[in-house]
């Protein structure tokens, strides 16, 4: 008879298979009976995405851009998450401009202090939260979520093209009406290096010079889904990999790189150039 311990690293390996869903799953008969105890309180393993190359480490939600409307005496945001395992989410403000009024989808909920930071719960799904600011004048900054590297700003109904975040993740407000305007630019560099182990590797490396406004770009597809399986995706900026292997990365100004780990399923007899869209 199989082992306990036997039997749980074969379950949890079967379920964390990467881009695959749970009912394509072909669970063994004999080990049908034991899926419930091994999967207790795991869900998070099983929903959530792994972050870059550290399986530790998940990635339970991914924000939309964070629209910010001030003005002298308060303002207001929103903003879209796309949750996929029950996770607690950052919200603009700290403890001294602490956000009112805060609904997640049209519904007032509670908001709690996490480490001087508004934190919400939510549930999986995708939701809508919307929150309030009130000042006796304007600040010169607000905190915002490091999550979140996509900001839409207007300051007292002027729309700051290209809002100023400082590496403590502070907006700055009374300084951003100096930003000089520049085009919005994007020059893509890749290069590949092919591991011949078995069974083969590709390590995907892509450098982004940007210019412009902060923005989300999609990029590939970087691979053939159908012949590789993706290992892990290590970048400095907030990037998803969706199950077509193409790649959404939230940009900003600067230059940035990333890697793709891949490896190739079954024997390689071949490997041709496909340049990404």
């Amino acid at each position: 008879m199989l082992s306990r311990s036997l039997l749980a690293i074969l379950l949890v390996l079967a379920f964390q298979q990467p881009c695959y869903a749970k009912k394509t799953l072909k669970i063994p008969a004999p080990l049908t009976p034991w899926v419930d105890w091994v999967l207790y309180d795991q869900e998070e393993q099983l929903q959530c995405i792994p972050r870059y190359n550290e399986p530790g480490r998940l990635e339970c939600n991914w924000p939309t851009a964070l629209t910010i409307d001030l003005q002298d005496q308060g303002g207001e945001f929103s903003q879209t998450w796309h949750v996929h395992h029950e996770s607690w989410v950052s919200l603009p403000g700290n403890n001294r401009q602490w956000p009112q009024e805060v609904k997640v989808d049209g519904k007032l909920l509670v908001v709690v202090e996490k480490h001087n930071v508004p934190e919400v719960k939510l549930q999986p799904g995708t939701h809508t939260i919307t929150g309030s600011f009130a000042w006796p004048r304007l600040p010169e900054f607000l905190q915002v979520p490091p999550r979140s590297a996509l900001i839409n700003l207007s300051v007292n109904n002027e729309t700051i093209a290209f809002p100023h975040i400082d590496a403590a993740g502070r907006l700055w407000l009374k300084t951003v009406h100096k930003e000089e305007k520049i085009e919005n630019r994007l020059q893509i560099e890749s290069f590949r290096y092919i591991d011949d182990r078995i069974p083969p590797r590709i390590v995907v490396y892509v450098t982004l010079d940007v210019a412009g406004s902060a923005r989300e770009i999609t990029l590939g597809p970087i691979y053939n889904p159908e012949k590789f399986i993706p290992l892990a995706l290590h970048g400095t900026l907030p990037a998803k990999l969706e199950q077509d292997a193409r790649i959404r990365v939230q940009v900003r100004p600067g230059r940035y790189s990333f890697t793709l780990t891949i490896r190739h399923v079954g024997p390689l007899q071949t490997l041709a150039f496909a340049p990404p869209d």
